[in-house]
């Protein structure tokens, strides 16, 4: 597995020792071996996240290029890479989501522009400084199934956190609370519908320079094992035809709450459906994607169109999350590859 390493690396950050030995640690106990890879802030512009298996956003802010850590995770957001986030990274993830899925466009970090636009990153009331504080995690979480508890006692080092005006509007989105401090800050950001897209103000990638593997860092590499293989096995596998294959072409609107995981909904709901064969999809960074659906027949695929459930997301689709799509019905009559068929 690859694995990016987002930061402007300085050996004198304890945080960017601990990360490459954490990942190390984590990768002996999975039997896989992992690669990783520093990515200098002012430099992402050259880099297709796709071309890793995860990210791990680290800490050390401000980064050269704040602007150009915000686009490499909307793009990680979009296309599934998995990510964990800490500290600035925390920050900078939660920087993008106000910007590109709650509309704020003015969002802005106090590090960067203390008097200028909407302030979302904020200076802590008391700064984090080489400390450790007990956090509570959300039963049921990917960072509380990763600790195996619901309280874990994390390492801090860090200055800005989220605004507290902030947390309302974040309140209905995707972007999910599951870490909290013993006053109510929240430490913690896991995005719904998404593989794994974790952020943590606190830097679990520290427990590895006391001889523990962090449980984050084992979690990312899972889910990066996980969309490692999804990535090698993404082609959908289709019967020898004749069959339907329904095309779903649509160009998203800037509005994005609640879309991971309805369109998750969508394909596990597809898949009970009598006559469903397969699924497939892709969307660019430019917000224009493609859906194909196989199905047995025509009517298998007319009946999935007048599904209750899918008819309210088709409505919710057209309202809110696409700004112009089309639906293509085909009857495939042949079809190659170096693929075996079913």
């Amino acid at each position: 597995m690859k694995i990016g390493l987002i930061g402007d690396f300085d050996p004198q950050i304890v945080a960017h020792l601990a990360i490459p030995r954490a990942l190390a640690m984590a990768a002996e106990v999975l039997g896989e071996p992992v690669t990783s890879q520093w990515l200098a802030t002012d430099r992402l512009g050259r880099v297709m996240v796709e071309e890793f298996d995860g990210l791990w956003v680290a800490p050390g802010g401000p980064y050269r290029d704040g602007e150009a850590v915000v686009d490499t995770l909307k793009q990680a957001r979009l296309s599934g890479v998995p990510v964990l986030g800490t500290c600035a990274g925390f920050q900078h993830g939660v920087l993008e989501f106000a910007r590109h899925a709650l509309g704020m466009a003015d969002a802005v970090h106090a590090e960067w522009a203390p008097q200028a636009g909407r302030v979302v990153i904020a200076p802590l009331a008391c700064a984090l400084r080489d400390t450790s504080k007990q956090v509570r995690l959300l039963p049921g979480s990917r960072l509380a199934r990763a600790y195996a508890s619901v309280e874990l006692q994390a390492e801090f080092n860090c200055s800005y956190g989220l605004a507290p005006e902030l947390a309302q509007a974040l309140e209905a989105s995707d972007l999910k609370p599951v870490a909290w401090a013993g006053d109510g800050q929240v430490l913690g950001f896991e995005l719904a519908g998404h593989r794994f897209f974790c952020l943590t103000l606190f830097q679990p990638e520290r427990a590895a320079l006391n001889g523990r593997v962090p449980p984050a860092a084992l979690a990312l590499l899972e889910a990066a094992q996980v969309y490692r293989h999804s990535r090698a096995t993404a082609l959908a596998t289709t019967p020898l035809p004749p069959y339907t294959a329904v095309v779903f072409s649509s160009r998203r609107a800037p509005y994005e709450a609640g879309y991971n995981a309805c369109a998750e909904r969508m394909i596990e709901l597809a898949r009970e459906q009598p006559g469903f064969i397969s699924v497939e999809s892709a969307r660019g960074l430019d917000g224009l994607g493609l859906t194909v659906s196989y199905w047995a027949d025509e009517a298998s695929a007319a009946a999935w169109q007048r599904d209750a459930e899918h008819l309210a997301a088709q409505r919710l689709g057209k309202a809110v999350w696409y700004s112009d799509y089309r639906v293509r019905i085909l009857r495939c009559e042949r079809e190659y590859g170096p693929a075996p068929l079913l």
